[in-house]
């Protein structure tokens, strides 16, 4: 299981550098020739984090039969050490 998030980990980590250098690649110059007004360049940055970080949250997503019976079954609480 670790290894498994751990291999998944990296693919995002690659898609996330991926996007935002070919972002950056693109937006900056045209920002620094003024073909892009400062409204348009926040929007585009804001939607470029908001694209990496949703892209990051799959991660937490848990699949399968064992993720939907874990989440529905209540774990029973250890039991309280007893006071001398």
């Amino acid at each position: 299981v670790a290894i498994d998030l751990a291999h998944r980990s990296r693919r995002v980590l690659y898609l996330n550098l991926g996007w935002s250098i070919a972002y950056n690649a693109g937006a900056r110059p045209r920002a620094a020739l003024g073909w892009v007004t400062p409204y348009w360049a926040a929007l585009g940055m804001s939607l470029s984090s908001l694209v990496v970080v949703l892209n990051a949250v799959r991660l937490g997503a848990r699949r399968g039969p064992v993720a939907a019976a874990d989440s529905c079954v209540p774990r029973p609480m250890p039991p309280r050490p007893q006071r001398a």
